[in-house]
């Protein structure tokens, strides 16, 4: 299972409702995802982590190298992390928040992720 992951939850009306806003957002946290996973941004990146965080340099250089890359938590084209969503489910299940557990893909719907990577020409699984 891969750390961190993209999960990202919309109330089902507001989703049937307003779809376009949905990929939009989605759109916009993948080209977020992209700029931080290219390597010409470290430096800016360290900068924000520096701004926002209000850390000392080392601490925000030692946050990017972890995070970006070695662990790799931001999936660049905002893919979720489809092992972990079982998991997730699984570990609901197990503390008793879902009484009836069934697969992860009757809780989750990709169709808004995939709109908005298609729509970006980027990769889909």
């Amino acid at each position: 299972m891969r750390p961190g992951g993209s999960r990202k939850t919309v109330n089902t009306e507001f989703g049937k409702r307003r779809p376009d806003v949905v990929v939009k957002f989605l759109k916009a946290e993948i080209r977020a995802l992209q700029w931080v996973n290219n390597p010409r941004n470290k430096e800016e990146a360290i900068r924000l982590l520096l701004k926002w965080l209000k850390v000392d340099e080392p601490t925000a250089r030692r946050t990017y190298k972890y995070l970006v890359e070695d662990l790799k938590v931001f999936s660049g084209n905002g893919e979720v992390d489809l092992e972990g969503m079982q998991v997730t489910v699984d570990l609901l299940a197990k503390s008793g928040v879902i009484k009836d557990p069934k697969p992860w893909t009757a809780y989750a719907d990709l169709s808004f992720l995939r709109q908005a990577q298609r729509e970006l020409g980027g990769k889909q699984p």
